[in-house]
């Protein structure tokens, strides 16, 4: 998990702007995210996503931007602190890294997981139109795991035809994710005007 997390951090991932691409690194932009009661708003921060890749493969985007929730203290960290983290990680210290990385949990135990809680929130604009809408769930290690296999079993069923490089949406339908979701408990809630 930490491996990952700062392979992600140290990354760039593109984000569409006017339908134009641009690379964007974590914590270089800042916002503050219209999260649902009870959360509230929250500060988020620029995130490198492989959303970023997917998403435009099969919708058609004029934007696309992606965010973590972050504290104060984390948002700054990654704003202020890549440069030192990027010198770190391409510098002869590097081992020494790798070693305190290895020490580290694997991931969460399993009761961490089962108190664990995620939100997220898509928000979509269409001129003056607007639609949120918001996925919320627990254990997303277990979720993850759950959704692959699903998509596994679905791939290697007889008759299966979809080829080449795609979003997992793409691959699986999106009957099956939501189906997935729902057997998991994940609630699914959309916010537009009246």
């Amino acid at each position: 998990t930490i491996r990952s997390t700062l392979g992600i951090i140290l990354s760039e991932g593109p984000w569409l702007e006017d339908g134009r691409t641009r690379m964007i690194s974590a914590g270089e932009e800042t916002r503050w995210a219209p999260m649902p009661p009870p959360l509230g708003p929250k500060r988020a921060v620029s995130f490198p996503l492989a959303l970023g890749h997917l998403a435009p493969r099969h919708l058609e985007l004029r934007a696309l931007r992606l965010y973590a929730t972050a504290g104060a203290v984390e948002a700054g960290g990654m704003r202020f602190g890549m440069p030192f983290l990027r010198w770190a990680f391409d510098s002869p210290v590097r081992p020494w890294i790798d070693k305190i990385v290895d020490r580290a949990p694997e991931g969460p135990t399993e009761d961490q997981r089962e108190r664990s809680r995620w939100t997220i929130l898509a928000e979509a604009r269409s001129g003056s139109e607007w639609r949120n809408v918001t996925l919320q769930g627990t254990d997303y290690y277990g979720l993850t795991a759950e959704t692959l296999t699903a998509a596994a079993i679905q791939m290697s069923a007889d008759g299966y035809d979809v080829s080449g490089v795609v979003a997992p949406v793409e691959a699986t339908g999106l009957n099956v994710l939501l189906d997935e979701l729902s057997k998991h408990g994940v609630s699914i809630e959309t916010y537009a005007p009246v």
